[in-house]
């Protein structure tokens, strides 16, 4: 700012007043405007910075805008390529490979432009037993040597340090994920007396330690090619055979020559491959690398390849087959199919190194140090793991089992050290469970379903049975007894071979009104050897649902009907066998998605 003059305004009568005070005025005026200058500078430069800013915070509004469009554009395009590899491919989820998105959208654009892929893996060799540095140590193959830019070659000659290995039915191609184009580096195609062989038949593929394994169905067999020892070897349920030629000689009919006849697997077709080094593996001689061991599933059952060449078979009676291998550390997971009852099963060996040798159908699944079916429940965990339908898929990635069928995905996390420590996860169109950890005891309103639910009232007529035992009728076989005690207040049903029936499990039944969908929980106080159950049918027969032993029984069911049949039974085939029920009620109830089967009631 200006300094205005100091002192203060001459007085009339001062001596000089006019002069003083006209300079005075004119001091003060020059001092003014030149203030008023400033202020006008000031407000123009402010009016200035405040266009700039609003010109910046368009710009940043701008660059956020197209930010979150790119975002939004590469989520969009990369996630079909994360679906399809979690969903067709062995890639460990616990280990996942590092590489740009610009790679990734390009394994997107291969993996989705085919219609006849049937397993992908992505091979990352710096996790092999060296680092990957084997790849440095193969100047002498053949295949390091061969003739580039060609059908089947790539234009390098070193084995990619990340490689995308697709396999479609007559043809396995390994793709380098270390360049953005992620060209093809190899090419094997299956024709007669090559290497693999004819028949469009393949049906996975899996790598480890430079091994690269895949197998094919129709009796074809499994294939080792190892690229740090340059050969191929098939393996039947015949004989172990080694391939001719070299791996540049894979498309040059070189035929194949019996090793030995002892080295089979338990059948020929292959659903699976799984391959691991464990921790006591002997190292190559030849190839300086630890030998991996690897898994195979048939249509027979399974087989294991240790890394001292001896191979394990395990069989499989009747019409089961093998579906799925995985390897976490030196623990093998096994996945067996049931076609006559499209019932799946999940064997668990923590030290597959015990497993040296063949073992009879009826043993090996006994000495699985964890089990999971759709049967038998995990202790503590309180489950039916893997439930029984049509349809089934089964996919294992590091401690996660993934089953899926018409009924929905059940997703299972498996504890090495105790499966009564596992969580399990059930998604359907309808409702999802989240994990249920442990020793589970309810898991209710998880349903998609936003509604006012409604109490339907006690269903059952005399359940108190405080006078007599009215409204409950003889079901099959109906030569049993049903009558009150009169001191307990309490119905009790009997067995009576005198009555001209031996068959036992006498009962009593009836009819409640029910909606067909709806969850209904039935609750009921007994002694002896009773049994509740739920059925269609009016004489108490074909019960679609029960619950045994005494005490409070708890029986949640899902109504078929518009009429349901409660039954209460004598849970014993044998002469004056009985059971007591008392306080039976039966209302709606929301579903309880735990195996415990305890919905809870409807009140109000």
């Amino acid at each position: 700012m200006t300094d205005y003059p100091t002192g203060s305004m001459p007085q009339r009568g001062e001596s000089g007043y006019p002069a003083k005070a006209r300079s005075f005025i004119e001091t003060t005026r020059d001092a003014a405007a030149e203030d008023r200058a400033e202020i006008v500078v000031a407000r123009a430069g402010q009016a200035t910075l405040s266009a700039r800013l609003q010109q910046l915070d368009s710009k940043d509004s701008e660059l956020d805008s197209k930010i979150t469009q790119v975002d939004t554009d590469l989520s969009s395009r990369l996630g079909d390529v994360e679906v399809f590899l979690e969903a067709n491919s062995t890639f460990d989820q616990d280990n996942p490979v590092d590489v740009s998105d610009t790679i990734l959208a390009q394994v997107n654009k291969i993996v989705s432009s085919s219609t006849t892929i049937v397993d992908v893996f992505i091979y990352d060799t710096r996790k092999d037993s060296d680092g990957g540095a084997w790849r440095e140590r193969c100047q002498h193959t053949s295949w390091y040597n061969e003739a580039l830019n060609t059908a089947t070659r790539g234009k390098t000659k070193e084995f990619p340090a990340i490689a995308l290995i697709v396999a479609e039915a007559d043809t396995v191609t390994i793709y380098d994920m270390t360049d953005d184009a992620v060209p093809m580096w190899m090419v094997f195609y299956c024709v007669a007396d090559n290497l693999p062989s004819s028949g469009p038949y393949i049906s996975c593929v899996s790598a480890r330690n430079g091994v690269l394994i895949f197998g094919k169905q129709s009796l074809s067999g499994f294939y080792e090619i190892n690229f740090a020892a340059d050969n191929g070897f098939l393996y039947s349920a015949a004989a172990k055979y080694v391939y001719g030629g070299s791996i540049a000689e894979r498309i040059s009919t070189k035929g194949y020559v019996v090793v030995n006849t002892t080295s089979v697997l338990v059948n020929a077709t292959v659903n699976d491959v799984a391959i691991t080094v464990l921790d006591n593996a002997p190292v190559d001689p030849v190839t300086g690398l630890p030998v991996p061991t690897i898994a195979v599933a048939t249509e027979g059952g399974f087989s294991v390849i240790h890394n001292d060449g001896a191979i394990a078979n395990f069989p499989m009676n009747g019409t089961p087959t093998g579906r799925k291998v995985a390897f976490r550390g030196n623990s093998l997971m096994l996945v067996a199919w049931w076609s006559t009852n499209n019932d799946s099963r999940v064997y668990v060996y923590n030290d597959i190194s015990n497993f040296k040798t063949s073992t009879a159908a009826s043993t090996w699944p006994l000495q699985s140090d964890a089990h999971y079916d759709r049967v038998a429940t995990i202790p503590q965990l309180g489950i039916n793991a893997i439930p029984n339908n049509q349809g089934q898929a089964t996919e294992i990635a590091g401690h996660v089992i993934k089953h899926g069928n018409v009924a929905g995905l059940v997703s299972l996390y498996d504890d090495p050290n105790s499966s009564s420590s596992g969580m399990v996860a059930k998604t359907t169109k309808d409702w999802a469970s989240g994990w249920l950890p442990g020793d589970i005891r309810l898991a209710s309103m998880a349903d998609t379903t936003a509604e006012t639910i409604t109490s339907s009232g006690e269903l059952v007529a005399n359940g108190t049975f405080d006078a007599d035992v009215l409204s409950w009728t003889n079901g099959v076989p109906t030569k049993g007894d049903i009558t009150w005690d009169s001191t307990n207040a309490r119905m009790v049903v009997t067995n009576n071979y005198a009555n001209g029936d031996t068959a036992g499990y006498a009962s009593a039944v009836q009819g409640i009104t029910t909606v067909i969908g709806e969850t209904y929980l039935i609750a009921g106080d007994t002694t002896g050897t009773p049994g509740i159950g739920v059925t269609n049918a009016s004489d108490g027969s074909a019960a679609f649902s029960t619950k045994t032993g005494t005490g409070r029984l708890l029986l949640e069911f899902v109504a078929e009907a518009t009429t349901t049949y409660i039954t209460c039974f004598v849970d014993s085939s044998a002469d004056a066998a009985s059971a007591t029920f008392d306080n039976i009620t039966c209302k709606l109830a929301e579903p309880d998605r735990s195996v415990k089967n305890t919905g809870l009631h409807v009140v109000g």
